[in-house]
């Protein structure tokens, strides 16, 4: 069968959460996959010659409308709404030609709303369905998750990587006024990382991600501030698929990007994780059990919210980055747990596959 992945490229947790359903549909199967930037750079490096074929299709424009140098900016995401569903529209308008030529089979869609076919199976993965804020913005709840609901009949099921009890994304994924069971399926986390027994020999990994410029925000601050952490072990992933190169500085180990295998060494040898509270990263550290220090793009909802959410259920501690304190910040990290989950990605996957069975039948 054909199958095509479309996939979201704002950051590279759209891509990376996508990874254990491509493998599980590889084997038997003819793999398309449909991105953009680093996110289908990083596919790329991760599958060469084994997908039958990368597609290039430019997605959004949040990057160039919401996000800046400072923060994430919620009233222009707003105010912009209407021209992002025309995009979405003109998107489907692209993808039309592409579906007509390849006559896909299956169609799994990762935050891509106009990757649909009406005559092809289609499934939209997703979770950040309601975007819950405070003040006068709290009716944006509402609006985002009616834009759900007003897509939900170009698609068979919206896809949740989440569980229906004991949430990692809490209001986001929960709590629906519009959509009904019917129209959604939790499947439980998803993510690329291997849990893995290791010698945890890694005092502190930092992972810098996100989209740019915050990204490059979030480096500058790292970099200057692991200079007094002298006695110990310091791994730092700057998430860049482009810059493949590696530096140590006394303790610390530089790597411009590590690939699926190394960051999923890096992770189960840490015994704390610094990272964005991005909702992909939190399914990773949900895989492997593990302690987190979380700091959150500073004005983007869904970041700030998944922090203090978990702050509040005494799984991870959080910090914003200009009020980072590392000496003080890792040493209160370390006494939080993380998230207890109550299965992993290998049921998920499986959940996946029981889903779709009826779709790949030859």
């Amino acid at each position: 069968m054909k199958i095509l992945f479309a996939i979201n490229s704002n950051g590279l947790g759209h891509a990376t959460r996508c990874i254990p359903l491509i493998n599980a549909m590889m084997p038997k199967n003819r793999i398309f996959i449909l991105s953009n930037y680093r996110a289908l750079d990083f596919l790329k490096g991760t599958y060469g010659d084994k997908v039958e074929e990368y597609i290039t299709l430019p997605d959004y424009s949040f990057q160039h409308t919401v996000f800046t140098a400072k923060s994430v900016s919620v009233n222009r995401f707003m105010m912009y709404l209407p021209l992002y569903l025309k995009e979405f529209a003109d998107e489907h308008i692209k993808f039309q030609k592409i579906s007509s030529e390849h006559n896909f089979d299956l169609i799994i869609t990762d935050t891509r709303f106009g990757i649909y076919s009406s005559r092809t199976p289609s499934y939209l993965l997703c979770h950040h369905i309601k975007i819950p804020l405070s003040g006068f913005l709290k009716s944006s709840e509402m609006i985002t998750e009616f834009a759900f609901y007003a897509f939900r009949s170009k698609f068979r099921k919206l896809l949740i990587p989440d569980f229906e009890e004991d949430s990692l994304a809490g209001e986001y994924t929960h709590n629906f006024k519009y959509l009904r069971k019917e129209d959604i399926e939790y499947l439980g986390i998803l993510s690329m990382i291997e849990k893995n027994k290791v010698k945890e020999d890694i005092d502190y990994f930092f992972s810098v991600s996100g989209p740019e410029p915050q990204r490059t925000v979030f480096e500058k601050i790292v970099l200057d501030e692991v200079k007094s952490l002298k006695d110990k072990t310091i791994v730092i992933g700057l998430g860049k698929p482009e810059k493949k190169t590696v530096k140590k500085v006394g303790n610390v180990t530089i790597y411009g990007f590590l690939d699926k295998d190394a960051q999923t060494e890096m992770m189960n040898r840490s015994k704390l994780i610094i990272t964005r509270s991005g909702y992909t990263t939190l399914m990773d550290l949900a895989q492997l059990g593990k302690r987190a220090l979380l700091i959150p793009t500073k004005g983007q909802p869904e970041q700030e919210y998944l922090a203090e959410y978990h702050l509040k259920q005494g799984n991870f501690y959080c910090k914003q980055l200009e009020h980072l304190n590392l000496g003080k910040d890792l040493e209160i990290a370390s006494r939080f747990p993380g998230f207890k989950a109550r299965y992993r990605t290998e049921e998920s996957v499986k959940k996946f596959m029981e889903l779709i069975k009826h779709e790949t039948r030859s």
